[in-house]
């Protein structure tokens, strides 16, 4: 079968980077012959000139709708795999698939489609106004995004997507990481036909070499949704226990640390294994609702390792399935 992958990255690597980079292995692995269409942030991700180009391409990218026709002539797919459209693909690129005939499958990796920010959070609480009220006037009037510009930019490119159509006129199946995201698409009122959950894959090994470690892991980015300070005030009451962080700051971080709180930056894959066989248990203490995190579930010996949520998350469906002692 011929695949066509198309995704926008994020200009970090993140865990729906790792995700995408698994599943065109996996296509591959399993025969198929995989052409891959991706655009990137990456060295302009915060400038003038990329914020001012990507608030234009997310409503309707000529070049990107260019070069999928092409693709479309010379490869002839028989199937197009959709990830992440913003800010510089655009969810124009899917009127011309369709109309070629060719399938559409979408993995949702986030709440995006339904949500401008794509988290559900608002000042550090779940929010699902802009769902509730089918309008993403909410995004702008409290400035989620902490950026007016950028607010009004989030919530425009969600209303001209969801005006048009252009993913319930044009994407044939989707598919969702967790039951509660498919639920929220069927109450935003996308078809429960076309949906379908299907977790992240995971590697399995059936001997992990796994040795309880001495500090507490937390991974993935540093920032508010995330609730990595939530950690650092808990190693603050704990100044016995070691606490370690895995991930990249997308924030201004205390300089005045707790001395048991040791910063280990962006990890590649060798080092998060080794630094998930290490620790005692991994705590996630997200704010927002999070989904099936990748970037530790895809190494082995997580399927022993105990898993500490904050009680909030609205189901460890996918933690109780694949891993250790799950605590929220």
């Amino acid at each position: 079968m011929k695949i066509l992958l198309i995704h926008n990255n994020y200009g970090i690597y993140t865990g729906e980077e790792a995700v995408v980079d698994q599943q065109i292995n996996l296509f591959q692995g399993m025969g198929h012959q995989v052409s891959v269409y991706r655009k990137t942030t990456e060295g302009v991700r915060g400038t003038l000139w990329g914020n001012v180009k990507g608030f234009f391409t997310a409503f309707y990218s000529f070049s990107s709708i260019r070069d999928i026709k092409r693709i479309l002539k010379n490869n002839k797919p028989d199937i197009v795999v959709v990830h992440n459209l913003y800010p510089y693909i655009s969810p124009a690129v899917l009127n011309p698939i369709k109309q070629a005939g060719v399938p559409i499958v979408m993995t949702v990796h986030n709440f995006r489609l339904i949500c401008p920010t794509g988290l559900f959070m608002r000042d550090g609480k779940p929010c699902e106004l802009c769902l509730k009220k089918g309008s993403e006037w909410s995004c702008i009037h409290y400035n989620c995004e902490h950026s007016r510009l950028k607010s009004i930019g989030y919530a425009a490119r969600n209303w001209y997507a969801r005006k048009t159509k252009a993913y319930l006129n044009n994407v044939d199946k989707y598919v969702c990481i967790t039951g509660f995201q498919k639920q929220k698409l069927i109450e935003a009122g996308f078809d429960e036909k076309k949906i379908t959950v299907v977790p992240n894959s995971i590697p399995f090994s059936s001997d992990p070499n796994y040795m309880p470690g001495d500090y507490v892991a937390y991974i993935g980015r540093l920032s508010y949704e995330k609730g990595y300070d939530l950690l650092i005030e808990a190693a603050e009451k704990n100044p016995e226990i070691p606490f370690y962080f895995a991930g990249t700051k997308r924030e201004a971080i205390a300089t005045n640390l707790p001395q048991n709180v040791r910063l280990m930056g962006h990890l590649n894959k060798e080092q998060l294994a080794e630094f998930i066989q290490k620790s005692r248990f991994i705590v996630i203490p997200s704010r927002c609702y999070e989904g099936f995190r990748f970037p530790f579930f895809a190494n082995p010996g997580i399927q022993f390792m105990p898993i500490c949520f904050r009680n909030q998350q609205p189901s460890p469906s996918p933690v109780d399935k694949v891993c250790g002692p799950v605590l929220a």
